[in-house]
C-alpha cells in the first residue's frame, strides 16, 4: 500500500553538503554524520552553513543533531527565520519517533517545541509559507491532540494563500479534510494533481477517497 512521504517544498531546493554517498545514511551510524561546521564560524552569514549541516543531519535520519546544528544558526542569528523551520521540522521527527514505542510525554513536548519553533518563523516572516505548512502538518499529525485539524486547515490555507502553487499544501489540506468534507477534499486533490500531475501519492490518496464515498470503506 503507498504511503505518502511528507517532504517540505524547501528542502527539495535547498544547496546543502551532502553526505558522502559511499556510506549509506542510517539513524545511528556514526559515518554518516556530517562534519560539524568550523568552530570559527560566528558571524551572522555562518548561520547558514550550520542550518545545511542541519538538513545534512536530517537527511540522515539524526535529527537530534538537526536540531542542535540549527541551535548555533539561532545563536548566530536569533531572527533567522529558516533556523526556526527547519528546527521545527526535526522536533517533529523526534516526535513521531518517540510515538512508535508509545514515549507519549517526549512526544508531546517534541511536538509542542516544533509548535513554538513555528510560531517564532512566522513571527519573523509571517509571509513564510513553509512555516504556515509545517506548523499544519504537525497540528494535523499531532495523534495526541486530534482537535487540532481545524488549526491544521487554517494553516494549510495560509499557505496556499501566500503560494497559490502549493502542492503539498493542498494535498494536505485534502487529507485534513477527508471525512469531513468530501467536495473540499476532492477540491484539493484535484488541484494538488493539476500543479504536480506525476505525483503517484496524490493519485492514490483521490482515488481512496472516491472510493470511500462509494463504498464506504
Amino acid at each position: 500500500m503507498p504511503k505518502a512521504k511528507r517532504i517540505s517544498p524547501w528542502f527539495q531546493n535547498i544547496t546543502y553538503r551532502p553526505l558522502d554517498p559511499s556510506t549509506p545514511a542510517t539513524k545511528d551510524d556514526e559515518k554518516t554524520t556530517p562534519k560539524p561546521p568550523p568552530a570559527t564560524y560566528t558571524s551572522k552569514g555562518d548561520a547558514e552553513a550550520y542550518v545545511d549541516q542541519g538538513i545534512a543531519y536530517w537527511e540522515a535520519g539524526q535529527y537530534e543533531r538537526a536540531s542542535k546544528a540549527c541551535n548555533e544558526a539561532i545563536r548566530l542569528d536569533p531572527v533567522y527565520a529558516v533556523a526556526y523551520n527547519v528546527r521545527g521540522i526535526a522536533y517533529v521527527e523526534l516526535g513521531i519517533a518517540n510515538l512508535d514505542p508509545g514515549q507519549f510525554k517526549p512526544a508531546l513536548a517534541d511536538f509542542n517545541k516544533a509548535i513554538k519553533d513555528f510560531d517564532e518563523a512566522i513571527r519573523i516572516d509571517p509571509e513564510y509559507a513553509d512555516a504556515y505548512f509545517e506548523r499544519g502538518y504537525t497540528y494535523h499529525h499531532d495523534t495526541l491532540n486530534p482537535f487540532n485539524k481545524d488549526k491544521a486547515i487554517r494553516d494549510y490555507t495560509e499557505a496556499i494563500r501566500i503560494d497559490p502553487e502549493y502542492a503539498d499544501a493542498y494535498f494536505e489540506r485534502g487529507n485534513a479534510y477527508s471525512g469531513l468534507n468530501y467536495l473540499q477534499a476532492l477540491s484539493d486533490y484535484d488541484e494538488a494533481l493539476r500543479l504536480d500531475p506525476k505525483n503517484s501519492d496524490y493519485y492514490y490518496r483521490r482515488e481512496k477517497l472516491i472510493k470511500q464515498a462509494i463504498w464506504g470503506r
